[in-house]
């Protein structure tokens, strides 16, 4: 088994934003390769997300933003499962970010059934070259 060094935790935690003992963990299952540690953070989280899934959102916060022009606002609900996340400054913050982002994002429809397929269509095809071309150069 591979020594696991402070150094290698460190580029570990800076790469996935995880917590110190969690990347030690997670080398040390790896054998030190930070490619599997990679992907066995990718599969954790998958399990612990589903674990999640079943979850009720039952808090969370309402904001609203006016554009300073009058004409354009948006009125944003972001739940999250408890109020002590929904009363956090940095939950309220994302809150209020979001909702400038949907007046700034300037929607072509309010709901789904509202926009035009071949829109969808034409996005679906971006999106699928844009990641294509970033997996191939994520091979490279």
């Amino acid at each position: 088994m591979a020594e696991i060094t402070a150094q290698a935790v460190n580029e570990f935690r800076k790469m996935t934003g995880l917590g110190l003992m969690e990347c030690k963990a997670l080398l040390k299952e790896a054998d030190g390769d930070l490619k599997k540690a990679a992907v066995l953070a990718q599969e954790k989280g998958r399990a612990n997300a589903a674990k999640r899934a079943d979850r009720a959102a039952k808090a969370g916060r309402v904001e609203v933003y006016i554009h300073h022009d009058g004409k354009s606002g948006a009125l944003i609900e972001v739940n999250c499962e408890t109020d002590f996340v929904a009363r956090n400054e940095e939950f309220r913050q994302l809150a209020k970010d979001l909702a400038l982002q949907v007046v700034a994002a300037n929607p072509v429809s309010v709901r789904r059934e509202e926009v035009n397929p071949a829109l969808v269509d034409e996005q679906r095809r971006i999106f699928l070259k844009s990641t294509t071309q970033l997996l191939v150069g994520l091979v490279k």
